[in-house]
């Protein structure tokens, strides 16, 4: 019973240092509520990040994020945080990708850009609904150099397949 005491405590603190972002050395000086669980944050450390943010912030302790999952938003967290620094991967670039372009984290926004570019030269070059699934991320935002990969990759499939992944994935003309 103790030893499964101890593994469950170890569990909960290896949890919670992977989740601190300013709480356990009392720096936090602002929640953020996401789908109804807070999560304390350094105020600062945000602002550095994000200039959206940073006005957003500027004289509140609180803030609620209705519309936002709490998945991304840690995920987000700990892509911004100095003391996690985490890699954009394939696994977590969509649920960072809006918010990095949301509250303008450019290197954020770029990071991602390059690792679509990767996931896109690696598995989609001959995936018509794919490349136009991506070619319309980099339209809503702003990456240009993802969708000039896309259009090229794009140029060389079929035209039925073109027209398929253009009825799910409309893009600009």
């Amino acid at each position: 019973m103790e030893t499964e005491l101890t593994e469950e405590k170890e569990m909960k603190d290896s949890f919670d240092e992977v989740l601190d972002f300013g709480e356990n050395s009392g720096l936090a000086d602002l929640k953020l509520t996401v789908e109804g669980r807070t999560i304390p944050v350094i105020k600062g450390l945000l602002c550095m990040a994000s200039p959206k943010l940073c006005s957003i912030l500027e004289s509140t302790t609180e803030l609620d994020l209705p519309e936002k999952k709490y998945d991304d938003v840690v995920e987000f967290l700990k892509c911004i945080y100095p003391n996690k620094l985490k890699t954009i991967t394939d696994e977590n670039v969509y649920k960072v990708l809006p918010l990095a372009s949301e509250y303008q984290v450019e290197k954020l926004k770029r990071r991602s850009e390059k690792v679509l570019l990767g996931k896109m030269k690696q598995h989609f070059m001959k995936n018509a609904l794919e490349l136009y699934r991506h070619i319309k991320l980099a339209e809503l935002y702003g990456m240009d150099e993802l969708k000039q990969a896309c259009i090229y990759a794009a140029s060389d499939l079929k035209l039925p397949d073109l027209k398929g992944a253009r009825s799910v994935h409309s893009i600009s003309s």
